[in-house]
């Protein structure tokens, strides 16, 4: 899979992170989603592992590129923040 490759950063070694054009036809329609949308969320989690969870949508970082949402298995007021190029399924469940 060949992606795009849109700025370069420099970390605080010194190294090289490469930040990459959100590529996902899977959350075309995140501009209509508002806070507090029940949603299913199925997500990359490393190389080999899928987490699903049903949560709602709290609100997303500039430009999309993370969706941040009630974090599914810690207490009130946790969130879980995930990069939008790691979503395999987004469902609204209630509106």
């Amino acid at each position: 899979m060949s992606r795009t490759i849109i700025d370069v950063l420099t970390s605080r070694h010194g190294n090289p992170i490469n930040i990459y054009a959100i590529d996902n036809s899977v959350v075309t329609f995140l501009e209509k989603i508002k806070p507090y949308t029940t949603m299913e969320v199925s997500y990359r989690l490393g190389e080999r592992t899928i987490e699903t969870f049903t949560k709602r949508f709290i609100d997303a970082t500039a430009n999309f590129r993370s969706l941040i949402f009630e974090h599914p298995t810690k207490g009130e007021n946790r969130v879980i923040i995930i990069p939008t190029n790691n979503i395999l399924s987004l469902e609204i469940i209630d509106k």
